[in-house]
């Protein structure tokens, strides 16, 4: 069997590595681009914002999945919203360390 099938009952525990602080407040979201409002959002930021519920199947690239895994939070279309994307916007890069998707 491929690693890529490789289905777990839990997610994996990553450590965070010495020296990093862990800290959810902390984190943000820079939007930029093609956007009236460049803004830099905090998790404060999003908290007015509708809260949606999904269930779905989760694949990381990393070669382990979820099958029936449970998110819940604010849309991140929602928090883009916010910039006031332009009308050439066509798409948007999410970077999270070391890793990139590009959504259309």
């Amino acid at each position: 069997m491929s690693k890529h099938n490789l289905v777990y009952d839990g997610l994996p525990i990553h450590s965070v590595p010495e020296g990093v602080g862990l800290r959810v407040d902390a984190a943000s979201l820079a939007v930029g681009g093609l956007v009236a409002r460049p803004c830099s959002l905090a998790v404060a930021d999003t908290d007015g914002l509708p809260m949606i519920e999904l269930r779905a199947p989760f694949d990381c690239e990393e070669g382990w999945s979820v099958s029936n895994l449970s998110w819940a939070g604010p849309r991140l279309a929602d928090a883009l919203a916010l910039a006031e994307p332009l009308s050439g916007a066509a798409w948007a890069q999410v970077i999270s360390g070391d890793y990139a998707i590009r959504s259309t």
